[in-house]
């Protein structure tokens, strides 16, 4: 018996997105052709809420699958702590090679939070490389501040000026 290829899993979250805002959820006057071709092809979910006010105490709750309450993180400035369970590090110990591009609010910063692999993009106007725990350069000059970068998880506007 062949034992069946393990799926890829592919985690799309936006920062500050309403649902209303996405014409795969019936807004008209938005382009996202990209958004909506994921939605279609993967899992879009009508009913979701968010766990805290503010984007780390969300993550965390996503990540570890617990309320705000529970795991603690109340602010951006905290991750989980080593010993508290989260389905990342699940899927790493399970032969998954986990990647985060985008930022995440972990502190510090260059944490791995369970990914294989990071490229960090906080705000911070610096891009870096996370390899296993281990920072590795990769260039300079990401900002939040419009796309004045080129390539993956560098900018909120891709090339073609398209979500």
């Amino acid at each position: 018996m062949t034992v069946p290829e393990a799926p890829n899993i592919l985690l799309v979250m936006t920062d500050q997105q309403r649902w209303d805002t996405l014409r795969c959820y019936g807004y008209e006057h938005m382009i996202t052709p990209n958004v909506d071709a994921l939605a279609a092809r993967g899992v879009a979910f009508s009913r979701a809420f968010v766990q805290g006010a503010v984007c780390g105490p969300s993550r965390n709750s996503i990540v570890s699958s617990q309320y705000v309450h529970t795991h603690g993180v109340y602010g951006n400035e905290q991750w989980l702590r080593p010993d508290q369970p989260n389905w990342i590090e699940a899927l790493r110990e399970g032969g998954y090679h986990t990647v985060n591009i985008g930022k995440m609010h972990t502190a510090p910063i260059r944490l791995a939070a369970g990914f294989n692999h990071r490229t960090v993009v906080e705000n911070k106007n610096y891009r870096q490389g996370i390899e296993n725990g281990t920072q590795t350069p990769l260039g300079h000059g990401a900002s939040h501040h419009g796309p004045n970068v080129t390539g993956v998880g560098q900018s909120a506007v891709g090339v073609d000026g398209r979500w």
